[in-house]
């Protein structure tokens, strides 16, 4: 046989041209073949393509396993793949979690070596068949995919390869990384001496309410009486005892669960305390509260370390009747205060120490003048006794005590995690700042006589001649700086394998400065040694030792999208491309705001007092209290406010009494009361909450404040003068008012000075004052100055000028003062009109020449001048006035250092309901199909429970009401669907389901989740309790299944061989004739219910119709005849619909009709099938496997030809869920 050869120099394949006009440089079809493309001689030359191997199964058994995704890496020869059994068959593909059961890899394999690894499984992986990943890029060791169905996420391949087990967790490969959502706190667990006592006057949690127990008030003590704790880890904190905890019983509802006394080692968020069945009167069964971590008591860790003592002192002697715990002394018996107090002792040199701070000597008792004191051994007659010696004293300090001494300083932190990313920075602590002396103003044991007494010094006169207050500044110069461990670990090193951190940066900021600074770096060494569940970094008060990048300061979030379909590398910069970077949050939130006096130690649970002792809120300000949603990985909604989140804070009434000698005021707070939970279900955009199925839900919360009334100064003054000057005949006024300028207080209060003669001697002032201290009388025994209650309106400066210059320094019957009510330094003396004694004449102080400032008063304030019994130039006390803060245009929340988990704040609303507060649905059960008849029920009978779980639906006392019904799309829609309730004795409700006809008018209305908020009132003795509750779980609507309905009779196609045949040999000669035949028709209907019958949605969204295989038979008489014959997907690689498809009929789409020549059977809802091969050209012409059966269609001989066609029919419309069906339409092309 002769050889041919070809060289294919044009390396083209061409299948238009008909193979007799085809060059030998190009060929017709090759099958696992290609051509060589080069510069050398063999170029053109035909070459076999390597087939696949199986190469590995990388050790992996399960079945179903598909490879959803793969990358390259072309420098290693590894081949990372991703593997998974599981089929997301949601609706959207993409919402339902992956099973516990399913299967999930990554996995590499390396051609050098020809090995497998799996670097990655788990079902956390949460990968689909559905959704393939196609975002893969490797940069470095770090392998990022994603895939439009999880967050981003990255491995690396080195770690990965070296430990598979190394990433379990979501947390482990997302490329946003775990958020740090609690702030540093200032306070600490109790220590050593008490550990881990319960919080006297906390609530705890009820996590098991009782069957049954009689109604009133129980008591009991954990460790007797049925009263049993659980220990938890670490094996550091055993079981809890020694507390004794009251509640209350009503209706078989517990509440009010009190703390009475703390005993110790409870363990925070693990310890359950258990009251056993039968414990009490009718108790059925067991209950349980969980002590949470706002349960156990706390420390303040701000401390003043260097004071040797408090700021004020007794100092007693030692005089006899000593003992281990006693000793009379010499001196006047002291304040019975001090008990409590620590002492210090000395020899009688006054130098040589006999009790140190160390010892933790206290004052136990004090009767008259003997003192009773934890034991001790060694005094003797003559020692001196320190009353008040500071407990915090610390003479090995190491610190710089004065660092901190006039900063306001906060501090947070922020976890670096193992491949070198940094968190996102905690919320910052608020100012660790407690002022000298407690904030309080001090005398001498003798009241001054009058402000120029240098023997008996008072703050008062410090700040009234100086305009300031010397003592505020900060005290604190050692700390603790606590870092509470993550919920997700039981003690704080946990969170190097959990969260792989790798180093804690403990960063510090100034009120007055932008820049976050670093203070310290604690290594992974020093976390895994630690086992506590909090972390105490000790802090004294050394400087920053960096400066933390400029954007790490506005770096709120990171930008890393929730989902990505499409992602790349530049550089070294991850880029996304399609992605969803935020969802919906709700548009409010239930709750109210109010103001008041911070809560005592262990009420409401808060520990305020302890950790900020003389934090306040600002009086006369307005404060709106917002709320941000915070995902797992630091993602953040925007502020979500309240009906209810606004708050006007005013002055205090002078009434309130919050100083007396029996406690003291310890400052204001906002408190935000919750009237309903924050919403945990997936509903429409909104995330839901997070949990191990729901990653990506809102996972915390924290608290934001705006308060726009900012910079403000307080005006530190001698007695307001009421009235002008006078002496005689004393007259109150209520409209003006003088006081004194000098000192800082002249910037404070500014005289307008834009437009003014050279000559002016008198000045406006546009300055508003509120009169905050003052004092109406003077003693020389006591302090007389006391809180003044202003106007919300503020007193006006209207004018400001010299003493003498606007005239107030003569009385107002125009002679001068003996002495001048206008305080000034230095003091001026003049000779008097009289001289009694020549050689020392009598002098009057009229104090130097001060600006002063005309008041336009709202009101009576300051004292009337220059009489005996009230205020002279030097009989005066210190005034404070507050100039009207700056208000800022700046629309600006400021993050607080409240915040919390969402599920552990909705448990603690649910347990604090009332037992007749409805609080949720119970046995909501949906069934709504789209074939239902209208006036269908589709739900059964469901019930509303209190938060405790008990139903309240059979009691008759409630009442609902459907006030909104919204479709999946979010749209708010009425007359679909109503509410009714059952008769006695459930008086439960069902929804009905009006017209189910009305869905087949939108898509819209078809798919997803149907939402129902339904307002439950519960009236029990007159009392309304009220709780609109929101339903959006697994309400759709049901797909049922499509029908496809054919020609009743055979169906035959008519032709000729006339025309047939000979339009066939035209296409294969390269010509296009268009078929001209009888339509083959059929019918397709889904389920929807219209009037008792079907409706055809062919031309709906939702419906696919597609031709999965066709089949060829030719009539082969030489055989015998019939169709024994069979082409099956005739020519391999060419789509079935080449040359059989589906047209609409009239009406019912846009191709093009052929003339039917038949009535159409289903007019106005049908499809048809009809031929399409002869419209391309060589479609019939491949290898000819079936001899002259196909010979005699080329040749023209007429012939009969069957076509069996498979139509397969998707059903998405209507409802949720496909439903499928396969048929088969057979028709004849018979030749006449």
């Amino acid at each position: 046989m002769p050889e041919v050869k070809n060289i294919f120099v044009g390396a083209k394949m061409n299948k238009d041209l008909n193979p007799r006009m085809i060059s030998n440089q190009e060929y017709i079809d090759a099958r696992n073949a290609a051509i060589i493309n080069s510069e050398g001689s063999d170029s053109g030359l035909l070459q076999n393509v390597s087939g696949n191997t199986l190469l590995t199964d990388f050790g992996l058994t399960g079945i179903n396993l598909e490879i959803i995704g793969f990358y390259i890496d072309p420098t290693k020869n590894i081949l990372y793949s991703f593997i998974t059994d599981w089929n997301d068959t949601s609706p959207d593909q993409s919402s339902r979690f992956a099973s516990s059961a399913s299967s999930h890899y990554i996995c590499a394999y390396n051609t050098n070596t020809n090995t497998g690894t799996v670097l990655v499984s788990g079902y956390f992986l949460n990968f689909s068949k559905t959704s393939p990943i196609l975002g893969i890029n490797l940069l470095e060791d770090l392998l990022f995919f994603t895939d439009n169905r999880n967050q981003p996420r990255k491995i690396n391949v080195v770690t990965a390869g070296l430990n598979p087990t190394y990433y379990s967790k979501e947390q482990h490969i997302s490329v946003a990384k775990y958020y740090p959502w609690k702030p540093m706190r200032l306070a600490k667990y109790t220590p050593v001496a008490n550990p881990y006592a319960l919080l006297v006057n906390s609530l705890l949690t009820v996590s098991l309410q009782p069957l049954l127990i009689t109604d009133g008030t129980y008591s009991g003590t954990v460790g007797t009486g049925g009263w049993t704790c659980n220990g938890g880890p670490p094996a550091s904190f055993p079981i809890g005892t020694g507390a004794l905890i009251e509640f209350n019983a009503n209706g078989n509802i517990i509440s009010d669960v009190k703390v009475l006394s703390s005993g110790s080692l409870f363990t925070p968020d693990l310890s359950i305390i258990t009251v056993a069945s039968g414990t009490y009167a009718g108790q059925t069964s067991d209950i349980k509260f969980t002590v949470s971590s706002e349960n156990i008591d706390q420390e303040s860790t701000m401390k003043d370390v260097v004071s040797e003592n408090l700021p004020i002192t007794e100092l007693v002697t030692a005089s006899g009747g000593i003992t281990t715990t006693t000793f009379d002394y010499s001196e006047s018996a002291i304040n019975t205060n001090w008990e409590g107090s620590t002492i210090t002792a000395t020899e009688s040199d006054g130098v040589t120490p006999r009790i140190k701070v160390s010892d933790n000597i206290k004052i136990t008792n004090i009767s008259g003048n003997t003192i009773t004191h934890d034991t001790f051994s060694g005094l003797v007659v003559g020692d001196i006794i320190t009353v008040g010696a500071n407990p915090y004293y610390d003479e090995f300090f190491d610190g710089d005590s004065e660092f901190l001494s006039d900063k306001f300083a906060r501090f947070s932190y922020r976890f670096k995690y193992s491949d070198g990313e940094y968190s996102l920075i905690a919320p910052f602590t608020q100012p660790a700042f407690i002022p000298k002396q407690d904030g309080y103003f001090l005398d001498e044991l003798i009241v001054p006589l009058n402000v120029n007494d240098e023997v008996n010094i008072s703050d008062e006169n410090r700040a009234i001649k100086s305009t300031i207050v010397s003592f505020f500044e900060n005290k604190v110069n050692s700390m603790e700086l606590v870092i509470d461990k993550p919920s997700s670990v039981s003690s704080f090193s946990g969170i190097i394998e959990d969260l792989k951190v790798s180093e804690i940066e403990i960063l510090y900021k100034q009120s007055d400065q932008v820049a976050i600074k670093v203070i310290d770096t604690i290594s992974s060494e020093d976390i895994i040694t630690y086992d506590g569940l909090q972390y105490l970094y000790k802090y004294n008060s050394a400087a920053p030792i960096k400066t933390l990048p400029s954007n790490e300061t506005t770096r709120a979030s990171d930008k890393v999208p929730i989902t990505a379909k499409a992602q790349e590398i530049s550089g070294n910069r991850v880029i996304y491309g399609n992605y969803l970077v935020r969802t919906s949050r709700p548009t409010s939130l239930g709750y109210s705001v109010s103001s008041s006096e911070k809560f005592q130690k262990g009420v409401s649970n808060s520990v305020n007092q302890i950790e900020y002792p003389n934090h306040s809120l600002k009086q006369n300000r307005s404060y709106k209290v917002g709320v941000v949603l915070v995902d797992y990985f630091g993602r953040q909604s925007d502020v979500i406010a309240s009906k209810n989140s606004t708050i006007y804070s005013s002055y205090r009434n002078v009434g309130d009494g919050v100083i007396s000698s029996a406690t003291s005021y310890m400052g204001d707070s906002l408190k935000i009361v919750w009237d309903s939970i924050i919403p945990t279900e997936k509903q429409g955009g909104y995330a839901g909450i997070y949990n191990e199925l729901n990653p990506l839900g809102w996972y915390s919360y924290k608290v934001v404040v705006q308060q726009k009334e900012q910079d403000y100064y307080n005006v530190y003054l001698p007695t307001i003068l009421n009235n002008y000057p006078q002496d005689g005949g004393i007259t109150i006024s209520n409209d003006t008012a003088f006081i004194t300028l000098f000192s800082d207080n002249i910037n404070k209060i500014p005289r307008d000075l834009k437009e003014v003669g050279p000559q002016q001697l008198q000045f406006s002032s546009s300055v508003n004052l509120f009169a905050r201290v003052t004092n109406t009388t003077f003693s020389g025994t006591l302090s007389t100055t006391k809180q003044y209650q202003p106007s919300t309106s503020p007193d006006t400066v209207t004018l400001i000028g010299t003493r003498d210059d606007i005239g107030v320094n003569l009385k107002i019957d125009g002679t001068e003062y003996n002495t001048s009510p206008f305080f000034s330094v230095p003091e001026v003396y003049i000779l008097g009109d009289n001289t009694v004694d020549p050689i020392k004449p009598i002098v009057r102080n009229i104090g130097s020449n001060p600006y002063i400032a005309k008041v336009a008063t709202q009101d009576r304030v300051g004292a009337i001048g220059a009489t005996a019994t009230t205020v002279t130039f030097e009989n005066t006390r210190l005034n404070v006035y507050e100039t009207e803060p700056f208000e800022s245009n700046l629309d600006i929340f400021w993050e607080t250092s409240s915040s919390g988990v969402i599920s552990d704040l909705n448990k603690n609303i649910v347990s604090s309901s009332n037992v007749n507060q409805p609080f949720e649905i119970l046995n909501w059960v949906w069934s709504f199909l789209e074939s239902d008849a209208p006036e269908t029920f589709v739900t059964e009978l469901f019930d509303v429970s209190n938060s405790a779980g008990i139903p309240l639906a059979s009691s008759g006392t409630v009442t609902a009401e459907l006030i909104n019904v919204s479709t999946p799309s979010n749209a708010e829609v009425g007359g679909l669907f109503e509410l009714e309730q059952e008769p006695s004795p459930s008086y439960k409700w069902k929804i009905k389901a009006l017209n189910s006809q009305v869905f087949t008018s939108s898509s819209a209305l078809q798919t997803g989740n149907w939402s129902f908020t339904i307002k439950f009132t519960n009236t029990v003795a007159g009392e309304i309790f009220t709780r609109t509750i929101a339903n959006s779980g697994n309400n759709i609507l049901g797909n049922a299944t499509p029908t496809l309905i054919k020609n009743a009779e055979p169906n035959f196609v008519v032709q000729t061989s006339s025309t047939f045949w000979a339009t066939m040999q035209n296409a294969y000669g390269g010509g296009s004739v268009a078929p001209v035949f009888t339509p083959v028709y059929f019918q397709i209907l889904n389920g929807l219910y219209n009037t008792g019958s079907s409706l055809d949605l062919r031309s709906s969204d939702g419906i696919v119709i597609t031709i999965s295989k066709v089949e060829i038979a030719l009539y082969t008489s030489s055989l015998g005849g019939g169709f024994n014959t069979t082409i099956v997907d005739y020519k391999p690689g060419i789509p079935i619909s080449n040359y059989i498809r589906m047209q609409p009929v009239t009406g019912q789409g846009t191709n093009v009709e052929v003339p039917p020549v038949y009535a159409d059977p289903f007019p106005g809802n049908s499809e048809r099938l009809f031929l399409h091969t002869l419209q391309y050209n060589g479609l019939l012409t491949a290898v000819n496997p079936f001899g002259t059966n196909e010979q005699q269609i080329y040749n023209g001989t007429p012939q009969d030809t069957q076509f069996i066609i498979n139509i397969n029919v998707k059903d998405a419309s209507g409802g949720v869920g496909f439903k499928e069906i396969n048929e088969v339409v057979n028709f004849t092309l018979k030749v006449l």
